[in-house]
């Protein structure tokens, strides 16, 4: 069954203008089109022409309700930051990265994604977000990453046969996924930064 179309008033049809100004004009920020999107939503003012939400933004936009609501969320995560840290997320990727986070220690996570980039002179990207929102790999957990299955995990305090490890490490690396592998990587660069010249 088709949704019915039912009448907005004037004063939400000046909204839903506003509104759709702000995502044409302004792809300029995502937090804008985030909340621009999300007052279209919960207010349904797209209902004088399409039936849902959905319908609305394939056809008005182009974009998926998946999409949408990644810039929705976006928006409510800059939003919610204090307002000293929101200037660090300056695209949906990066705050996408950030919501991972428990909302508590998101200001701590721009922190230390902020230190990692101004260490390398460069801006904050989605990835020192993601690295930062991760725990760091311990002794432990690094040993299990590298442990195959059927062989017992190596201790850190251990210092076993160099070409085990070496072999253990590449089976390891093969067999990993991305995320797994960008966690490995994040270790070893807090472990052993590189010295300065």
């Amino acid at each position: 069954m088709k949704p019915e179309l039912t009448p907005i008033s004037l004063d939400e049809s000046r909204e839903l203008v506003r509104c759709e100004k702000i995502i044409t004009t302004g792809r300029k920020t995502f937090v804008e089109v985030g909340e621009a999107l999300c007052t279209i939503r919960d207010k349904k003012l797209y209902r004088h022409e399409f039936g849902t939400f959905e319908a609305y933004l394939r056809v008005k936009w182009g974009w998926s309700r998946m999409h949408a609501g990644r810039l929705i969320e976006a928006a409510a995560v800059v939003n919610a930051l204090p307002a000293e840290c929101n200037q660090l997320v300056t695209s949906e990727a990066k705050a996408r990265e950030l919501a991972k986070a428990p909302p508590a220690d998101r200001p701590a996570v721009l922190e230390k994604a902020a230190a990692s980039a101004a260490a390398e002179s460069r801006p904050v990207t989605a990835r020192d977000i993601a690295e930062a929102a991760e725990p760091p790999l311990d002794g432990h957990a690094l040993a299990k990453l590298v442990a195959r299955k059927e062989a017992p995990a190596v201790e850190p305090e251990e210092h076993p046969d160099q070409a085990l490890v070496t072999e253990r490490l590449h089976d390891a690396w093969a067999d990993a996924d991305l995320g797994t592998r960008m966690k490995f990587l994040g270790w070893v660069k807090t472990a052993h930064p590189r010295k300065a010249r």
